[in-house]
C-alpha cells in the first residue's frame, strides 16, 4: 500500500505568483521553480527512487508566459522577448514580429 507515483507541475523557471497555474508559464528552462531549484529537485527525485516511486514530472514546452515581468529566478522576459528566444522565434504576423498571428479560417490548412 502506499504510493507508485507522483507528478509533479514543471520545475522550470516561471512567472511570479502563487496562484497553480504560474508554474504553466514558463520564462526559461532553468531548474528553478517555487519548489525550489535544481539541487532540491534532484533530492526529490533521488528520495522518491529510493523507495521506489516512480515520478512523471510535467514539462511545458509549446509556450512561453504572455506579458512581461521577472521570473520566479529573476530573468526578466516581455514583448515576445526571453533569455533564449526573441520576437522572430515566435508565429506572428506577416507584417511584424511583435504581434502573434491570428487563425482567421480553420477550414484552411496553410492559416491553422
Amino acid at each position: 500500500k502506499g504510493f507508485a507515483a507522483v507528478q509533479v507541475s514543471p520545475p522550470t523557471e516561471h512567472i511570479q505568483g502563487t496562484e497553480w497555474w504560474t508554474r504553466y508559464q514558463p520564462v526559461t528552462y532553468n531548474l528553478t521553480s517555487r519548489s525550489g531549484g535544481e539541487r532540491e529537485f534532484v533530492s526529490m527525485l533521488r528520495r522518491c527512487r529510493a523507495v521506489g516511486v516512480d515520478v512523471y514530472v510535467d514539462a511545458v514546452f509549446n509556450h512561453c508566459a504572455g506579458g512581461s515581468g521577472w521570473g520566479i529566478a529573476g530573468s526578466p522576459f516581455g514583448g515576445r522577448s526571453f533569455p533564449l528566444y526573441e520576437p522572430g522565434d515566435f508565429h506572428h504576423n506577416e507584417n511584424t514580429s511583435l504581434s502573434n498571428c491570428i487563425v482567421t479560417n480553420y477550414s484552411d490548412k496553410h492559416n491553422v
